[in-house]
């Protein structure tokens, strides 16, 4: 049998109700998809607040010669950039008359904060980044 759409006005409304229900059926899952999106999006957001929160918390302690210079150091975080940032510095009065023993302490102890800092901060983000599946992170 052979259906012939310009005559059987049946067939002919059949096919245009089931056309319009695949695009309406295509249009909800878009609209869909995109309600989804948007809160992965509010998530993603969310999760990223809260780091940011975390890593302002963030303090490390270093030291250097035997606890002999102390360095605090916490992170500066700002909508382009995330710096570390020295809170405070103790050194002990003992070896303040030796210049460069004092110089090479500090620097050792400035340098153990940033890594010790930036590592943690570093293995927050990939913790955050992994739960949002982005690729290459």
């Amino acid at each position: 049998m052979i259906w012939n759409l310009e005559k059987d006005s049946y067939l002919r409304t059949f096919w245009i109700l089931k056309l319009v229900q695949d695009d309406e059926e295509q249009t909800i899952a878009k609209k869909g998809d995109t309600i989804m999106s948007m809160m992965d999006k509010a998530k993603m957001a969310q999760k990223a607040l809260k780091l940011q929160k975390e890593l302002k918390r963030m303090k490390i302690e270093a030291e250097a010669g035997d606890g002999d210079v102390k360095v605090t150091a916490g992170l500066a975080i700002s909508q382009s950039s995330m710096n570390v940032e020295i809170q405070a510095i103790w050194i002990n009065p003992d070896i303040a008359d030796d210049v460069d023993r004092l110089e090479s302490l500090l620097i050792s102890a400035i340098n153990q904060a940033n890594k010790e800092l930036m590592g943690e901060a570093t293995t927050k983000m990939q913790e955050i980044a992994g739960s949002m599946n982005i690729p290459g992170m």
